[in-house]
């Protein structure tokens, strides 16, 4: 059984709702506690959602119809899904590091935990952990994050729909085939 249509959905909706409400955010929830968990909580399932989806795409190969003409399309499609999951794995621990720092207790034992047991590696762990949240304090940067993930999901949805569809499937799906050099 197929299952891969149905786990993929799911995870492209919570990763596109994410990346939507991290672009635009209104001015009023942008510091809201309650806003945080909610775009953590989209991320969180959306990163699981994905793994499920990357896991059944295996089998989906099984069920695709004309499957030495689409192989480029599959491989291409599959390395867009591992990249795309990468890239919000990288967000998602951004926004563990944002969590961390809200809770100054837990910080203060994860670093002192760090830098008693491991010396040179929890300075490295220091230095990673200021920089992304850096990163995840800055406004801009989390922005183009979230449109480079919502192109990322965008790009990997046009490849899943040109194998099952074909390439005349809509005029984004047939514009990423021509970008990406497959037709």
């Amino acid at each position: 059984m197929n299952t891969h249509p149905i786990l993929v959905h799911l995870p492209i909706a919570f990763l596109t709702i994410y990346a939507l409400a991290e672009i635009f955010t209104i001015r009023r929830l942008k510091f809201s506690d309650t806003w945080f968990y909610i775009k953590s909580f989209l991320l969180l399932f959306g990163f699981l959602g994905t793994r499920l989806a990357l896991m059944s795409g295996e089998s989906a190969i099984k069920a695709v119809d004309d499957l030495e003409n689409k192989i480029e399309f599959i491989r291409v499609h599959e390395h867009y899904a591992e990249f795309t999951a990468s890239f919000f794995v990288f967000v998602l621990v951004i926004y563990i590091i944002l969590f961390i720092e809200k809770r100054t207790n837990l910080r203060n034992q994860i670093f002192s935990f760090v830098e008693r047991r491991l010396s040179f590696i929890g300075k490295l762990f220091s230095f990673v952990y200021k920089v992304l949240l850096s990163v995840g304090r800055n406004r801009i940067l989390m922005i183009l994050l979230a449109i480079v993930g919502l192109v990322l999901v965008s790009i990997t949805g046009a490849l899943g729909g040109i194998i099952v569809y074909g390439v005349d499937v809509d005029p984004f799906a047939s514009f990423v085939a021509r970008a990406l050099g497959l037709i």
